[in-house]
Formats: structure tokens, sequence, C-alpha cells
């Protein structure tokens, strides 16, 4: 287990660590990736940009160059997918959102076999809460 944990902490790529067969980590996550909408497939890879900090709609919003509604839409498919979690509201009463690490991962993985990086670098919201 600790030779695990130790390949864990060193991977530059967890999911591969965790992969192995058809059934694998990486396996599902692409399974459920082909199977969404093209643009709740755009959202999950460029929310990755995000980081692991928690969001809001509106900073999702802003990344995905959407208005709120649309962001929210988005944002409800992907947690009903489970691909994405409600983390509770901030003091302002937004209900705010987080990846978990793998899936994250896993979404900034499909980013750059997508090509998106190829505009700005990750993009600076501001975290509010």
């Amino acid at each position: 287990m600790l030779d695990l944990v130790c390949r864990l902490e060193r991977s530059g790529d967890r999911l591969a660590a965790l992969s192995i067969g058809e059934d694998s980590l990486r396996a599902r996550l692409d399974r459920s990736m082909r199977e969404l909408d093209p643009r709740v497939a755009f959202a999950y890879r460029e929310l990755s940009r995000l980081g692991d900090a928690d969001f809001d709609a509106e900073q999702a919003a802003q990344v995905l160059g959407t208005d709120l509604l649309e962001a929210e839409d988005l944002i409800e498919t992907l947690v009903d997918a489970q691909l994405l979690e409600a983390v509770g509201r901030s003091r302002w009463g937004r209900m705010r959102f987080k990846w978990q690490e793998l899936v994250r991962l896993h979404a900034s993985h499909c980013l750059t076999a997508a090509g998106s990086l190829e505009t700005p670098a990750p993009v600076a919201v501001a975290l509010t809460d």
C-alpha cells in the first residue's frame, strides 16, 4: 500500500497509475465523457481550468464565455452525471461546486487532448465566497 501511495505522490498522471484494464477509472470517465452532449463535454473540459478550488456558476460562466443561466444548466448536468459535486453555498447564498481530484485530472487531460490549451492558459477568475 505504501508503494502505491508513493507512486501516486510522484506520478504526473495519477489516472494512469490507477487505471488497469477496460474497467479502470480512466475508462469509466472516458465512457461518461463520450455520453455527454457536446456542449456539456465542452464545459467538462473547460471548467477544469478552474483547478481544484470550489467555484460558483458565475465563475463558470466567465470561463465558459456564456451567460449565467447556461452555466447553471451545464453545471447541473455535470452534477447529475456525478462529474461535479455541489459543496454548499457561499455566504451570499450561491451554490458552490467542486471537482473530485481524479475527475478534474481527467477533464484536464481531455482539455489538453482537445487542443483547447491553444487559447490563453488557465483563466484567472476572481474566487469569491
